[in-house]
């Protein structure tokens, strides 16, 4: 089966992500999840997204890091614990209502996103 649907591959038993009709990488979900995440992941909701908010979690990412999802961003970061005051405070600060902030278990997305660059789809 081909899909760009993260949740539906991962029900799979083997995987192989694509880029530019190439396989890049493949294996079992889980095993391709411990091999590209090694972060943990903090998923932020806002009452708005913009390109500010954006760029602020940026600053909080490893190497800039953060996926944008439909209600707001998923940020890579080495210490959720520690920067999850410090984003609802910046966020705060630069007008943005942080609807909800929470750790979060990384996804094939995930490591699709953090191997090629680029969401899947």
């Amino acid at each position: 089966m081909a899909t760009h649907i993260g949740e539906d591959a991962e029900a799979a038993d083997r995987v192989a992500f694509m880029k530019d009709g190439r396989i890049v990488a493949e294996g079992h979900p889980e095993e391709l999840k411990r091999r590209y995440i090694r972060e943990s992941i903090i998923d932020v909701k806002l009452a708005v997204k913009g390109l500010k908010a954006l760029e602020l979690l940026r600053g909080f990412a490893i190497n800039g890091r953060v996926m944008e999802t439909d209600e707001g961003y998923r940020v890579f970061v080495e210490e959720p614990e520690r920067a999850m005051p410090r984003i609802i405070e910046r966020l705060n600060a630069s007008g943005y209502r942080v609807l909800e902030i929470n750790a979060s278990t990384p996804t094939l997305e995930d490591a699709f996103f953090k191997m090629t660059g680029s969401p899947l789809g």
